[in-house]
């Protein structure tokens, strides 16, 4: 479960309310443990039944197709992950399709503390053939039912730290911009993240 929770708005022409759901299924093609070596395949639905208001209810959803893979550098002080992936909505009149390419580098800093930095790109490669002139699409939270992002490009980076205070927790925070005078939906963002391991 990738995407939930509640949508606030600064801007006029969307309102506050209810994300809607993605689910899916991930899968592990290569898992070496003893190299620092992982890949997988996978997809999520995005299920529209977040709040009309929002734009989270168009159409009738959308599905992600990735793939991932990662690889431990440094005795295990470094990391490197990339995901490469294609959005595509199941009504392309009032959605777009777009691909998606990201990369993240860690290294330690001390027994528990690593720095981070990640890059993504963002490509519309088709409009909403019966959208209206939105000029956004809404890069990763929407997709804006916009008939003029066609060719469209959005790298951002984010810069951060994580805390991993024992094997199975970490926290983890980043500050994220937009790299391109193309900002779509972007002006920065916190993102904070809490994980257990069982």
């Amino acid at each position: 479960a990738v995407k939930d929770g509640y949508v606030v708005s600064g801007n006029p022409l969307i309102d506050d309310g209810w994300a809607s759901v993605a689910l899916g299924l991930k899968y592990n093609v290569l898992r070496d443990a003893n190299n620092g070596r992982l890949a997988s395949v996978g997809f999520t639905y995005d299920i529209p039944m977040g709040s009309t208001g929002t734009f989270q209810s168009l159409g009738g959803g959308q599905f992600f197709v990735f793939g991932t893979a990662g690889q431990r550098f440094l005795d295990g002080d470094a990391h490197y992950l990339t995901s490469f992936g294609y959005r595509f909505p199941t009504d392309s009149s009032v959605q777009s399709s777009s691909f998606n390419w990201s990369h993240q580098v860690d290294l330690r800093l001390t027994r528990t503390v690593y720095a981070l930095t990640g890059l993504s790109w963002w490509h519309w490669n088709s409009s909403a053939s019966g959208g209206i002139p939105l000029g956004v699409a809404g890069q990763d939270l929407f997709n804006l039912p916009a008939n003029n992002v066609t060719g469209n490009n959005l790298l951002t980076q984010n810069v951060g730290m994580k805390y991993k205070p024992s094997a199975n927790t970490e926290m983890g925070i980043a500050y994220e911009f937009p790299l391109t005078r193309y900002r779509d939906v972007i002006k920065d963002r916190v993102q904070v993240d809490l994980i257990f391991r069982y």
